[in-house]
């Protein structure tokens, strides 16, 4: 009798979280560009977090029909996205993990490029620059990204420095060091900090590999209160990776950072804007 043939593991899993909130046409162009990467050793999985809209049903579907790679991970009652990302990544068989948001959009070569940079440096975790783009599709500019492990740890404390639709990393980093489901807001920005300051290493690829939808609108998970206890407790985590002299110096300025999530929602989004 002939053994069963055993199922082929990919190398990379791409995670995508998806809420009801999320709009279907940028989650089918998400989906586009994850099947026409130019390594084609993957698979992609959709972490519905509660019940969806037919709309982004029909997305799904449509893409399952063409393409076997694509799998599902169901949350029936929406628990936020450190959550969903957390169940999907404890199904995913590849041995590295890609994360993209559902509305935005990676470049052809982006997986392929990532994964050369995290085999070649031996880094831990790897983001990368980004193209922005608005409503409609018009291009908004791009956002640069602190390259280098030392760049990166010293930028901790001002700024989230990976775009988090742009991070891949070690599946079992990720399983061993889940995102804190505690936290409706920032819960990515907190577990790289985290993880900084275990001594994992950490670095963006200088290119801009992703296409990442620009929102002047403040989410609204987690209130402002929230954004902003969650924002200081992160920068003052990030400090630690600085010398103690340093650290006390710009702590003032840390809280003032994480302030702004205070502001009126109009206020807001002109800091963004000029940012």
């Amino acid at each position: 009798m002939d053994s069963p043939t055993q199922e082929k593991v990919p190398l990379v899993s791409v995670v995508v979280a998806l809420c009801a909130d999320d709009r279907a046409d940028l989650f089918r162009d998400a989906l586009t560009s994850v099947f026409q990467q130019s390594m084609r050793d993957f698979e992609c999985i959709i972490a519905a977090d509660g019940p969806l809209t037919p709309e982004l049903e029909a997305a799904i579907a449509g893409c399952a029909v063409k393409d076997a790679r694509l799998r599902r991970v169901d949350i029936p009652v929406r628990s936020g996205p450190a959550a969903a990302r957390n169940r999907a990544i404890a199904q995913a068989r590849g041995m590295h993990t890609a994360i993209l948001d559902a509305d935005d959009a990676a470049k052809p070569e982006r997986l392929e490029r990532q994964l050369s940079m995290l085999e070649s440096s031996g880094v831990d975790i790897a983001g990368t620059g980004c193209h922005t783009f608005g409503e409609e599709g018009s291009a908004v500019g791009r956002r640069r990204v602190p390259v280098g492990e030392a760049a990166i740890r010293r930028t901790m404390w001002r700024r989230n420095p990976l775009v988090h639709s742009t991070v891949m990393a070690r599946t079992m980093l990720l399983r061993d060091h889940p995102y804190p489901e505690n936290l409706r807001y920032g819960e990515d920005y907190r577990l790289w900090v985290n993880l900084a300051r275990q001594g994992f290493r950490i670095d963006n690829h200088p290119d801009e590999l992703v296409r990442y939808f620009v929102n002047h609108t403040p989410k609204p998970h987690g209130g402002r209160w929230g954004r902003f206890t969650s924002d200081t407790v992160t920068r003052l985590l990030a400090l630690r990776l600085l010398p103690t002299p340093l650290a006390l110096l710009y702590a003032p300025a840390a809280v003032l950072i994480a302030a702004t999530r205070l502001l009126p929602n109009a206020v807001w989004r002109l800091l963004r804007k000029i940012a």
